[in-house]
């Protein structure tokens, strides 16, 4: 909720800050495919777009089957100048 919250407010930084913790402890009840595509989402806020590519990557290896997750994938790759 509080990385959620930052988001929201236009604090990716602390955003980010938050769900990678929560990423790399593998906190219970929580969906690692949603978490790192909020990491994505809060890199490419950052203008970080190959970080955001990675973290999508990731996302889509936990959910292959995420529409969403493959399109910002593409996108920040695009931006990345990534093939």
């Amino acid at each position: 909720a509080q990385g959620v919250q930052a988001f929201r407010e236009g604090d990716a930084s602390t955003a980010a800050n938050v769900w990678r913790r929560l990423y790399r402890t593998g906190a219970d009840g929580l969906d690692p495919a949603a978490l790192a595509f909020d990491l994505g989402n809060a890199a490419f806020r950052l203008n970080r777009p190959l970080e955001a590519a990675l973290w999508f990557e990731q996302s889509v290896r936990h959910a292959p089957r995420d529409a969403d997750a493959w399109a910002n994938l593409e996108l920040a790759r695009e931006k990345a100048g990534l093939a």
